[in-house]
């Protein structure tokens, strides 16, 4: 059973995610970028684990978009075997002031 308003264990973002990248993202960069935080622990991420995550129902769709969200900074790949993870990419910075 699931009981989505059960206590944590939870994951917390920053106001700067929500304020400063949630914006810059259309929905499927985002449910990406969100599926990566949840899932950071996970030794190996594939793009059907990413579709089963995210709910995205096509291949391609959800290969391009984990492709725009690298080239967009937002998030960094590394090599597990043959396989890769994926993380928030700590450098990612906008201009502007501090989020509140």
């Amino acid at each position: 059973m699931i009981r989505p308003f059960d206590p944590p264990p939870a994951l917390m973002l920053s106001h700067a995610v929500l304020d400063a990248l949630m914006p810059r993202c259309d929905p499927y960069e985002w449910k990406i970028i969100c599926a990566v935080l949840r899932h950071q622990g996970e030794p190996r991420m594939s793009v059907g684990k990413f579709m089963q995550w995210t709910g995205l129902q096509h291949r391609k769709t959800c290969f391009d978009t984990l492709t725009r969200c690298l080239r967009k900074g937002y998030l960094v790949r590394e090599p597990v075997g043959n396989s890769f993870t994926y993380r928030p990419n700590p450098e990612l910075a906008f201009p502007g002031g501090a989020a509140q």
